[in-house]
């Protein structure tokens, strides 16, 4: 029979990827396989997607030295592109918070460096979640101006950030607390392979990020997400009292939100 062309191989891996990711401990046989088209893209213009493959099964196994070698092969803050938001995940994934953040303000300081509708609407969704609201902003802008969101209607990345916006939480607290709570969570032994935001159509003022976690122990994420509640709450009470518009909790792993990269 003959091999697969490198294409498709690529194409084929990627989404077998986005599975694996979608579990905490996935199975071996699943990483082998991967592992093996990860090889037989190397050499191929299709390079990247191997050493992508090859940067994440590591962020699973909590390897960074190896997920470094292989990210740096095809990705940079300065320059936005599949990589570059695969390597803020993997971060994220690996608990390295704060460099995921910090390489993720990088991304969007470069932001005007691309007019890819598509990147641009993904990097201002993604500083959203970190607790960045100037940036998104400006970009924001920009896509109005190409007529890159929804005429006639508002989109939802404007309303996420007019509701970040409205809270009049300061961005460099909200980003301090997101910062927090993930590390809460990550003291508690949880990991966060993705996390959403979701917010109340019935408050003009209140958003919530809901950090979606690995586990099945209801009582011990039930006892983590009143632990992100009084992190808030003394936050609130030292540091911005607008945080009482802003909610994060904590909640099982569902499927149906993807791999949030």
């Amino acid at each position: 029979m003959a091999a697969a062309a490198p294409a498709t191989v690529a194409q084929s891996a990627f989404k077998r990827l986005e599975q694996v990711l979608e579990k905490e401990k996935p199975a071996l046989l699943m990483l082998d396989g991967l592992k093996r088209d990860a090889k037989s893209l190397l050499g191929t213009p299709d390079a990247s997607y191997g050493h992508l493959i090859y940067g994440m099964l590591n962020a699973i196994n909590n390897r960074r030295n190896d997920f470094d070698k292989h990210f740096d092969m095809i990705s940079t803050p300065e320059v936005l592109n599949m990589g570059a938001f695969f390597r803020v995940n993997g971060l994220n994934r690996m608990g390295y918070f704060e460099e995921a953040t910090e390489y993720l303000k990088k991304m969007l300081n470069a932001s005007h460096k691309t007019d890819n509708p598509a990147l641009l609407k993904h990097l201002t969704h993604l500083g959203m979640l970190y607790g960045f609201i100037e940036q998104p902003g400006l970009i924001i802008e920009r896509l109005n101006k190409m007529k890159a969101l929804e005429p006639n209607q508002q989109d939802d990345l404007e309303r996420l950030h007019l509701l970040l916006t409205n809270t009049n939480v300061n961005e460099t607290v909200l980003v301090s607390a997101i910062l927090a709570a993930k590390n809460l969570l990550k003291e508690k032994g949880f990991q966060i392979p993705t996390y959403s935001f979701h917010y109340s159509i019935e408050s003009d003022i209140f958003i919530e990020l809901k950090m979606l976690c690995f586990g099945k122990n209801i009582d011990q994420m039930a006892e983590a997400d009143e632990a992100l509640s009084w992190l808030l709450v003394d936050m609130e009470e030292s540091v911005d009292a607008n945080l009482i518009n802003f909610n994060i909790s904590c909640r099982p792993y569902n499927r149906s939100y993807g791999i949030g990269c």
